[in-house]
Parts: structure tokens; C-alpha cells; sequence
């Protein structure tokens, strides 16, 4: 049997894929296609998070920053599906994916810094976010009823 031959005979008995399969998808945190949905929904969500409300040249930013959280997601998901940071019969190598991670990180907050979405960039900005409801606010109401109140004296 020739070169030919083989070839065309592994190609009958290779397993064939559908479309949108996901076999050969490890950790999902580069499959820009399929992770696109959920950076849409969360440049939604981001958008009227924007001090000054969304303008057309923050789209690009936007996007790469909804990009970068939703790569973060998948990564953080995949590795808590793994029992160690250290990569399997491999002494003090961790998975490739971390290293990822780690610049994924850094570039959220540069791009969070951008669209004025920090502390320090919305301080900067001189944009006055004292009477939106904090986090610590609505933690205190929901556990401990309505007269609950943060101290900022503190």
C-alpha cells in the first residue's frame, strides 16, 4: 500500500466532527469564537458602568477588556476543576495557563483604568461616585436589614 493509499484509508476510518464541536478545546480561554457571547454580555454590563456613560472610541477598549474578563473566566473555571496548581507528574511546573492568567489580570486593570472603571482613574477624573450605592451598603442592608450602615469614619 502506497502513501496515498494509507492516507485516504485513515481519512475513512478517522473519527469525523461536527461543526461547533469542542474536542480539541483545553481550557476554552483562547477560543476567542466561542467565548465572544459572554464578552458581549459583559461589555453590556460594563457600558453603563463607564463614568460620563459609554462613547463610541471607548468600543474598542471595551471590547478588549470584556475580551480579557471573559478569557479570565474560562481560565479560572478550568483550573478549579484541577486538584493543584502544579501540572501532574511534573515537580514544580505549573500549568502553562497561569502564566496567562497573570497578564490577563494586568491588562484588565490597565483597561479598566482606561474606560475609568478604578478608584484611582474615576479619582483622577474627578468623577463623584459618593452617592452610588456601595457594595459594602447593600452587603450591610441584605444581611442585616435597612437601618444597617457602613461607618466611613473608619
Amino acid at each position: 500500500m502506497n502513501r496515498r493509499e494509507a492516507l485516504d484509508r485513515y481519512r475513512q476510518s478517522a473519527p469525523q466532527f461536527e461543526a461547533g464541536n469542542r474536542a480539541a478545546v483545553k481550557h476554552g480561554a483562547l477560543a476567542v469564537v466561542a467565548l465572544r457571547p459572554r464578552a458581549a454580555e459583559i461589555a453590556d454590563a460594563l457600558r453603563s458602568e463607564i463614568p460620563g456613560g459609554p462613547h463610541a472610541g471607548d468600543e474598542p477598549v471595551l471590547a478588549l477588556l470584556s475580551l480579557t474578563l471573559a478569557r479570565l473566566e474560562a481560565a479560572h473555571a478550568w483550573l478549579e476543576d484541577r486538584e493543584t496548581l502544579v501540572m501532574p507528574g511534573r515537580k514544580a511546573e505549573v500549568w502553562p495557563i497561569l502564566k496567562l492568567v497573570g497578564t490577563w489580570e494586568n491588562s484588565a486593570m490597565r483597561l479598566c483604568s482606561e474606560l475609568g472603571l478604578s478608584p484611582r482613574s474615576r479619582a483622577s477624573l474627578g468623577v463623584d461616585r459618593v452617592n452610588a450605592p456601595s457594595a459594602l451598603a447593600d452587603h450591610l442592608r441584605t444581611h442585616y436589614g435597612p437601618d444597617a450602615e457602613a461607618d466611613d469614619d473608619e
